[in-house]
């Protein structure tokens, strides 16, 4: 079963008014959904639209046409995205 589509929204809380969350929904191609987050702790704002872009720009083409299934090969895949990017730690490790 493939994964055929990724989508973020940045959602916002009253310790957060800015954004502090990104929900991740993953689509496969049977119309099972699945849902994750990654919290960024940053007060401004700023650094959750950095960390959903990174997820809408980079991690999200690394994962289309791969089976939801094979998890390591998937997380293995944006790890080494992540540590291209940025490093081994950090906004990336977040967005992952």
């Amino acid at each position: 079963m493939q994964i055929v589509d990724v989508t973020s929204l940045v959602l916002k809380s009253y310790e957060y008014p800015n954004g502090g969350w990104v929900l991740v929904r993953v689509k496969t191609e049977a119309g099972i959904e699945g849902i994750g987050e990654c919290f960024v702790p940053d007060a401004s704002g700023k650094g959750i639209f950095a960390a959903k872009a990174m997820i809408d720009n980079s991690l999200k083409g690394v994962v289309i046409g791969e089976d939801v299934l094979d998890i390591e090969k998937i997380w293995e895949k944006m790890y080494s995205v992540c540590c291209r990017l940025y490093d081994r730690r950090g906004l990336a490790i977040h967005g992952l």
